[in-house]
């Protein structure tokens, strides 16, 4: 299964290196909702090494998905479309999830208490 007390998180990619320029990160993140949406939210940032997502940050509407869970596959639809295309995950336990395209791994963060 997921779990829903925090995102889950790929491994920055370097996105800019530039001569006499702070290398800047990629991070992409999944939040999962318990009614079967999801959340994904981006930022750029120079600090790879940093968690960088709070609840806040997956506050933008325009990138809900449906996701749906078969066993230990998972899947989303982009935008809950009727005939949008399918991202395909394989649930590896559940603080990791693998990207089945690219084999990425998402390892889950848990929201930190304040």
């Amino acid at each position: 299964m997921i779990k829903f007390d925090g995102y889950y998180i790929y491994e920055p990619v370097l996105y800019q290196e530039r001569k006499d320029w702070e290398p800047q990160y990629f991070f992409k993140a999944y939040l999962f909702l318990e009614n079967g949406k999801m959340i994904i939210s981006t930022k750029l940032i120079g600090d790879k090494n940093r968690p960088v997502f709070s609840l806040e940050d997956f506050q933008n509407d325009n990138s809900i998905h449906c996701y749906f869970i078969n066993n230990n596959e998972m899947y989303y639809v982009y935008k809950c479309e009727k005939n949008g295309y399918k991202f395909y995950h394989d649930i590896i336990s559940e603080k990791e999830i693998k990207y089945r395209d690219s084999g990425d791994i998402m390892e889950f963060i848990p929201w930190k208490e304040k």
